[in-house]
């Protein structure tokens, strides 16, 4: 049987190298020069950047242990630390959490009752809902608006600024008033509620395509795989439900079995060209996208935050990371999460506005040197109280064609755990699928 994957990004690379660890040489087809999709650096002359600024936490299992297969040491991709993230307003009031090395999920509840910034009342009322979602095992019945379910159980609004609606946007880049409560919460308890190191901050260390891209690819070559790059799948052959290859453009591929695992966009279109699919490509057809945008500003080695990274609440920008972390001194990357008003403004602009920021919260900075701004317009999905009764599974009606991709059901948002989780769910589903075939082969 030949077997090919579409897409290299996490996904994809996650679903080739599973499928390598079971000796099955796969062909990975790239439509873009780079592998990594939408985690990738980008090229450039002068220095080097991530298309955005990505970051991992201890909860990650299945990209951890992923990268454990591949034979990569954590510590040479990522360092780690307990969490803590300090948020702060322009008139420089401060709130900082901050959690012990202690057992889960009291590890949270210490955090969230020793939170500086936050007076007793409020760091009661923020204890309470923790102590009532643990009791609760995480658990609610209707969903609702996240923003509404915190109202409606207690919250101030400075606790939802200083505290959710961060936590919000960092886990799910949706805005709090229509980001899924079922969701947010779900997350919260596979961060805090399980293993005291799951909610361990992991900053990548290298460059994005020096990282999963860089060994998945060693590690998928080594198994006899091939990966094509700059091959662009736009059709699909499939006869009495079952797929019998693929179209790059003019070139026809024979294949057996393909996991598609590029953008749901481009999948709701190359599935909606075929009856037994076209569900899946109106529900994907439905899916709303958020963008995040990352405004790179390079400044004199002098300047830094002292710490990996900041919050910021009423300001244009949302996290400020410190990438002398990465052997980039000076530089900062600045994340503005989910939709807004930047997403209007020029670049210029955009980038003058973030630095006299900056500038008000550092006074004794010095002037910057560049910036870059990149944006990512579809770079998760939407999670938003509908989302879950739309996203699809791996397995699809054609066979031999499963699905990949951070917007299937994999009980995460559109993150790289995610994306990963996906592949690997995928990968697996064929293995059944190739196992069953070859069981009924031999009984006959």
């Amino acid at each position: 049987m030949k077997t090919v994957v579409a897409g290299g990004g996490w996904a994809g690379l996650a679903a080739a190298a599973t499928l390598s660890q079971q000796d099955i040489s796969v062909d990975l087809f790239e439509s873009s020069k780079q592998l990594g999709g939408r985690a990738r650096s980008i090229i450039d002359d002068e220095w080097y950047i991530d298309n955005g600024q990505h970051m991992m936490l201890g909860a990650y299992r299945n990209t951890l242990k992923l990268f454990n297969m591949l034979g990569v040491d954590e510590r040479k991709i990522a360092r780690r630390k307990l969490l803590e993230f300090e948020m702060h307003s322009a008139d420089n009031s401060k709130v900082m959490l901050r959690v012990p090395n202690v057992a889960a999920p009291v590890h949270l509840l210490w955090g969230l009752m020793r939170t500086k910034g936050l007076d007793l009342h409020e760091r009661g009322t923020a204890l309470r809902l923790g102590a009532r979602l643990i009791r609760d095992k995480f658990s609610i019945t209707d969903d609702l608006p996240l923003e509404k379910w915190l109202l409606q159980n207690g919250q101030t609004r400075r606790l939802i600024q200083y505290l959710w609606q961060p936590l919000c946007l960092a886990m799910l880049n949706t805005p709090i008033k229509e980001a899924s409560t079922k969701v947010f919460i779900h997350i919260l308890r596979k961060n805090f509620a399980r293993e005291r190191d799951d909610s361990d901050l992991l900053f990548i260390l290298p460059p994005l395509s020096a990282c999963l891209p860089t060994f998945a690819k060693q590690y998928i070559e080594q198994h006899d795989g091939s990966i094509h790059l700059n091959q662009r799948i736009t059709g699909l052959a499939v006869e009495n439900n079952q797929l019998q290859g693929i179209y790059m453009d003019e070139t026809y591929l024979s294949c057996d079995q393909l996991i598609l695992a590029t953008p749901a966009w481009i999948t709701q279109k190359l599935l909606a060209e075929h009856e037994a699919t076209q569900q899946i490509s109106h529900d994907l057809e439905q899916f709303n996208h958020h963008p995040i945008c990352t405004i790179y500003i390079q400044y004199p080695d002098t300047a830094s935050l002292g710490t990996e990274f900041i919050g910021l609440v009423d300001s244009m920008a949302h996290w400020v990371f410190d990438r002398c972390m990465n052997g980039q001194p000076g530089l900062m990357a600045v994340v503005i999460c989910g939709p807004g008003e930047h997403m209007n403004m020029e670049n210029e602009s955009l980038a003058t506005v973030v630095i006299d920021e900056l500038a008000r919260l550092y006074p004794k900075w010095p002037e910057p040197i560049k910036w870059r701004v990149l944006r990512e317009k579809r770079a998760t999905l939407s999670c938003d109280t509908t989302v879950q009764e739309k996203r699809p599974e791996t397995r699809t009606p054609i066979k031999g064609l499963w699905l990949a991709g951070d917007y299937l059901n994999t009980g995460y948002p559109s993150i790289l755990e995610g994306a990963v989780k996906s592949g690997i769910m995928s990968a697996r589903s064929l293995l059944a699928e190739r196992a069953t075939s070859s069981s009924a082969r031999a009984v006959r």
